[in-house]
Parts: C-alpha cells; structure tokens; sequence
C-alpha cells in the first residue's frame, strides 16, 4: 500500500489516506453521501473537510495524533499544498478499470465439446 504524505505550510509532513474511516468520518462531518461527490460539484469546503478527514486518518495510521481543527487545517493549506493535496487525492481514489483476459479454464469450460 502506497503512503501518502503533505508538508503543509508550516513544514509539517502529515500522511493523508482516504479510506473507510476517512469517508466514514466525512460523511458524519458534512452529512453528505460519498455518492453525492460524485453527482456534483464540491466547493473548498468540501475539499477542507476531505482533507482534514484523510490526514486526521492518516496521522492515526502513523500512530500520531492530529490535533488541530480543520479551519487551522486550511490555514496551513495554501496554493501550493492544494494542488500537491489534489494529486495526493487523485491517486488514492484512481480505481482504473483494467481490462483483463478471461481465465483460460473459463473459455475451456464454454467451449468444451466443440
């Protein structure tokens, strides 16, 4: 499993992982379904509270304790930790579809007596 880890503006390095506990907590949060993400468009504030949700997740699964409030969370996220938090985001929930060739045993199975 790939870690992932943010320096926010202080210089602090913080591990994000959006997983169970961090949409299950998003969703407690904001009251939203991960469904409704998906279906339209999110605002910074959004994106706030996802943020906070991975890394609080993330320092617990390093075994740290993140403890400040998500407004002093965005504080620390300015331009630069926004763009690097995306391509953190992007990567954890790409879900590539690969094509992959049915199992040889399968097509002997069909095309038995043939």
């Amino acid at each position: 499993m790939t870690k992932y880890y943010l320096t926010l503006a202080d210089g602090r390095k913080v591990r994000a992982e959006w997983d169970m506990n961090a949409m299950y907590d998003f969703t407690i949060l904001t009251g939203k379904d991960l469904s409704d993400l998906a279906m339209a468009k999110s605002d910074l504030g959004l994106l706030r509270t996802i943020a906070y949700c991975a890394i609080k997740e993330g320092e617990a699964i390093d075994g740290r304790e993140f403890d400040i409030t998500e407004i002093e969370l965005g504080r620390l996220i300015g331009v630069k930790e926004l763009v690097a938090f995306l391509e953190i985001l992007s990567e954890m929930t790409d879900v590539e579809q690969k094509k992959s060739e049915p199992p040889k045993r399968l097509l002997k199975m069909f095309t038995r007596g043939r």
